[in-house]
């Protein structure tokens, strides 16, 4: 794990620049709506597992959430907390596994997970981690890489039709910003997993349904970001989507 957090600590900067890029400001503008809209107004305590560097943990700090950010990159921590200086944040550097011995059990009315969980060793595992910091009655947010989009995305815009057909069967798909080849997930798998482990789905959108099809972006044109926005709930396009956002209510009973 030491070696994979250097990966993360050399491209903090990087992730850092993707997030205010016109693709990265697209996906975290469509899950912060969805978000803030679970959410509900009374200020919450949130753990914010594989934060990055700290874009959606500071939003969310400045609706009056208490956030708690986990990764186990010391490079993005320390951006992370300077995205976050105006706020009074708790950082923990460890792997995402260690948080229910670190943190405790069902500490916190909400659990954020976005885009960690294609890195995972162990998806399921880190799934368990996830359910388990969750109080009875909180909401777990989990952003995945779709399956689905894989092969649309290496077809239209790699016009690379041997890959996409590969895809086609869920294989990791090549390497991204960190040089890391990233998994990607059947949805109607991880909802299964999600309901087996007594969580019900609140809400299910689709990030970057046409944008990611498009060419390179210059900006985030409004007209795109209201089209995005109004297709990520719909079927089928939520379901084409680059990524998927899972919102899940953990029962009381759990």
């Amino acid at each position: 794990m030491a070696e994979l957090a250097a990966v993360f600590d050399a491209k903090a900067s990087a992730w850092q620049d993707y997030n205010t890029s016109a693709a990265g400001r697209l996906r975290h503008e469509i899950v912060r709506h969805h978000l803030l809209n679970n959410l509900g107004n009374a200020p919450l305590d949130v753990l914010d597992v594989g934060c990055g560097t700290g874009e959606m943990a500071a939003d969310l700090a400045a609706y009056g959430h208490s956030l708690t950010l986990l990764d186990f990159s010391p490079g993005m921590l320390n951006l992370a907390k300077q995205r976050c200086a105006d706020h009074a944040v708790r950082l923990v550097c460890t792997d995402a596994t260690q948080a229910v011995e670190q943190l405790g059990p069902k500490t916190f009315d909400a659990v954020l997970c976005h885009s960690l969980l294609e890195f995972a060793p162990d998806p399921v595992q880190l799934v368990d981690v996830l359910v388990q910091m969750v109080r009875p009655g909180g909401l777990l947010s989990l952003l995945i890489g779709n399956r689905y989009h894989a092969s649309l995305r290496s077809t239209f815009i790699q016009h690379d039709f041997a890959r996409a057909l590969g895809e086609l069967d869920g294989g990791p798909i090549g390497e991204d910003l960190f040089g890391l080849p990233r998994r990607t997930f059947d949805p109607d798998d991880t909802a299964n997993l999600l309901h087996e482990r007594g969580l019900r789905i609140a809400q299910e959108a689709g990030v970057r349904v046409f944008a990611d099809l498009l060419p390179l972006l210059d900006g985030t044109p409004d007209d795109l970001m209201a089209l995005e926005l109004a297709v990520s709930t719909r079927l089928p396009y939520r379901r084409m989507a680059r990524f998927v956002l899972f919102i899940a209510v953990k029962e009381e009973s759990k």
